[in-house]
Parts: structure tokens; sequence; C-alpha cells
């Protein structure tokens, strides 16, 4: 979504309600291009306001086409939705969306849905901030006895151009007091750090594997060395098996063991992949999805196997030494 929604922007965003953001670009040249924004009625109904023009203005400095053509559908009695907020009322393209309050009725028909217009950046996680609608300023009544009037919010297109460097620590000073900048490349890092701390998950214990090969190795050295298993091999050696065939049962139990992992593996970790990627996608408002190629399954087992075979080498050799006399005394 930030790749969707954010170009090279400069924000300029109330710290609190009431703020207006186009008193502090009040210092800007004449000619400088601004994009005025109401603010946000309260999540989970997040609306906000701009003009037609203005939000053309911003998807021509995008550089996008279809963002443009979708800019222009805009106008009174018209909604466009980000896709999570479609996603929230299970509409699309083309259906009505009705807004009730104290502002009145009115019935908008969903002329896009789309991230790359409209999103303002906000205080708050970001599926709050992706879930968002846009109104034509000449609906702002609807949303008026929620929302700060047009000017709260303010974006300037193409934030990181020389001359935009140049008067912005002047604009930074006037804003400090009641409102901040937020410049898209700044924002686009913070959200991918955050999605980053949202996949620990799936990497949060990178020794594990590690960790479970040296624990098998330990437990199969240990039984073939001492207890009740080393008597049992020894047994089998005064019956006469060889140190070929001591060698071979173990190394098959080990085998067998990693089989068994593996394929627990698969049984449980599948649908918990599933699971905690659709948690992923509910809570941190990417649009992710688990793709478990077949293939994957068998590299798993035979993985599993394989190092649960290299794990039992070891205690293989040693049980193939172990004293058959002194093993099978019994206290």
């Amino acid at each position: 979504m930030a790749e969707d929604a954010l170009h090279e922007e400069l924000f300029v965003a109330p710290y609190e309600p009431g703020a207006r953001a186009d008193r502090a670009t009040r210092l800007l040249p004449p000619s400088e291009k601004l994009a005025l924004f109401s603010g946000r009625t309260p999540w989970p109904n997040a609306i906000s306001a701009v003009a037609a023009s203005d939000l053309v203005m911003l998807a021509e400095a995008s550089g996008r086409a279809d963002l443009v053509l979708l800019a222009r559908r805009l106008g009174p009695g018209k909604i466009v939705l980000s896709k999570l907020m479609a996603r929230r009322y299970r509409v699309v393209e083309g259906d009505a969306l009705e807004l009730s309050g104290r502002g009145g009725t009115r019935s908008l028909e969903i002329v896009a849905i789309t991230d790359g217009l409209g999103f303002l950046p906000i205080r708050a996680p970001y599926r709050n901030a992706k879930t968002f609608g846009v109104i034509d300023a000449a609906d702002m009544d609807l949303i008026a006895p929620y929302a700060d009037s047009i000017g709260a919010n303010a974006v300037i297109p193409d934030g990181r151009r020389p001359e935009v460097e140049r008067w912005g620590p002047r604009l930074r000073t006037v804003a400090y007091a009641d409102r901040r900048l937020v410049e898209a490349a700044w924002y686009r890092r913070l959200r991918l750090r955050e999605t980053d701390r949202d996949f620990v998950i799936f990497d949060s214990d990178p020794g594990a594997d590690q960790r479970a090969r040296r624990g098998r190795h330990r437990q199969t050295s240990s039984s073939s060395r001492c207890g009740p298993r080393a008597r049992e091999i020894a047994l089998y050696r005064v019956l006469g098996m060889t140190t070929q065939q001591v060698r071979r049962l173990v190394l098959l139990e080990g085998g067998f063991v990693g089989l068994l992992g593996g394929a627990l593996a698969a049984l449980l970790g599948v649908p918990l992949g599933y699971a905690a990627v659709n948690s992923l996608r509910a809570v941190s408002a990417f649009d992710v999805s688990f793709d478990l190629p077949p293939h994957y399954v068998l590299l798993t087992l035979v993985g599993s196997v394989l190092i649960a075979l290299a794990a039992s080498l070891y205690p293989a050799v040693r049980a193939t030494r172990t004293d058959a006399a002194e093993s099978v005394h019994y206290e």
C-alpha cells in the first residue's frame, strides 16, 4: 500500500483537532501548488473532503495516468474508497454508499476503489490510516459535524524539489506548535519497519532447527551409551547382531524421527501458516497471501529426514563400540 498511496508528497497535518494546516502553508510562494483537505471523521468511518481539482492535481503529480483517470471521476454525490474501506463495507465500484448523520443523509456513488487517492498520514495504527474515503468538497456538509473544515490538512506534491527544501525549514518553524510536516519517503520507511516487525513472528527463532538437531544428537548419543537402551543394544550384539546392523538400526530410528517431525511440520505448520498470514493481513492491513508450492512440503520432509540422519551418525558409531559384557551387567 505504501508504494501505491505514497509518492513524493509533503503532508502538513495537525497534531490536534482544530489546527489548520493552511495557516502554516501561507508562507509558501504564491505559485506553489497545494491541495487542501478537510479533517478526517473518526475511525472506523474515516472520511475526508477535498476539491476534485486538487485531487486531480495530486494524481497528475504522481505521474500515474490510471490515478488521474480515477481522480477525475470525483464530484458532488460521489466518493472514492480505499481498498480496506471497501472491504469493510463489502462494496465494489459502482455501488452506492449511504452517509447518514447529523449532517444529513445522502447516497454517494462509489466511483473508485484505490489506495492511491486521498491518503493522509495520521497518528494511529496503519490499519486505521489505510481505512478511508474521500468525498468532494461540495459534500463537506455531510461530515462537517465530525471533521474539521477544508484546510485542516494540506498536501504539497513533489515535496523533494529543491525549492521546497529552501522554504521547508520556515514552514517547520511555523508549524511546530500544533501541526507537523510528514514526508512521504519518511512515512514509507516507517511503515516498512513496522511491517518487518509484523513478520518477525516468522523468524523469531532462526536457531530452532540447529538446537533441535543438537537435542536429537544428544538424545540418541546418550541412549546408545547408557541406560536400558544401551543394554538393549548390547543384548542384540550378544545375540549375534553385527556392528553394521546396529549402526543401521540407530540410523533408521533417527530417520523415522526426522520423517515424523517433517510430517507433523507439514500437517500442523501449513494450517498455522495460513492462520498467521490471515492474522497478519488483518492486523497490518497489508495485502499478503500464503502461497505454498507443493514441492515445499516434499522438501520439508526430505530436509527433516536428512537432518535427523546427520544427527544420528555419531551416536550410531558410538553404539557399535559398546562393550557388550559391561552393558548387560545388571546391578
